[in-house]
């Protein structure tokens, strides 16, 4: 019983790779915004095999909230989050990047609308990313919207919270790259969840992007398939 009653109401789920500039900062912003809200939560950091010093800047963090968890090689942002939500203990799991786009008040509008939603999207508006990729990325949104019928605002974002249980569901279908984001969506439109979209502002990412362009075709293929 004890075990249920200290159970988190959300795992926050922490993917990291090579982001030694912030991830300490945007872990420590995190948890001093959830730490006096009205809810139960853990933050569980996926350090996946970074090269640079993101393992030893999260080791520095002592946080009660937080559990490290170390890849020893690079597997992908899609393995990352699947590692976390095996880690999990909540009901619900969100998805936080670490490289200080995600502002935290943004979390708990997610956590509040969860409630009676399968998965809660967040929606980014504004800065999107270098231009370069904004011609394919919306060339596979209007695919994937044609494809499942379905108005999809913000197709691979990173800020999203999912029923553990219902993400498993489909667990066989994930890959371990940067499309995990677009596999949950249509997975969870076509077989019926309840999915719901809100607003986001984000700040522009620290660092560079590990997202190639070959990550952009591999989106199309899983898309079509």
């Amino acid at each position: 019983m004890s075990e249920k009653i200290n159970q988190p109401d959300c795992s926050i789920v922490i993917p990291v790779y090579n982001e030694e500039k912030i991830v300490g900062e945007a872990i420590t912003r995190l948890d001093a915004f959830l730490r006096d809200k009205d809810v139960r939560y853990e933050i569980i950091a996926v350090n996946d095999g970074s090269s640079d010093n993101s393992h030893e800047e999260l080791k520095k963090l002592r946080l009660d909230s937080l559990r490290v968890i170390s890849h020893p090689h690079n597997r992908g942002y899609g393995a990352a989050l699947k590692t976390g939500v095996s880690e999990s203990v909540a009901r619900k799991v969100l998805f936080y990047d670490a490289d200080g786009q995600h502002k935290p008040d943004e979390v708990m509008r997610l956590i509040v609308e969860s409630i009676d939603y399968d998965m809660v999207v967040g929606s980014r508006q504004g800065y999107q990313g270098p231009g370069w990729r904004q011609p394919g990325k919306k060339f596979i949104n209007l695919l994937a919207n044609y494809l499942v019928s379905f108005k999809i605002p913000d197709l691979n974002s990173g800020l999203r919270i999912v029923s553990k249980k219902k993400f498993e569901q489909f667990e066989h279908l994930y890959p371990n790259g940067f499309s995990l984001s677009t596999t949950i969506t249509l997975a969870f439109i076509k077989h019926g969840f309840t999915v719901k979209y809100i607003p986001i502002t984000i700040e522009p990412r620290v660092g560079n992007s590990s997202v190639r362009i070959t990550d952009g075709f591999k989106a199309i293929q899983l898309v079509l398939r």
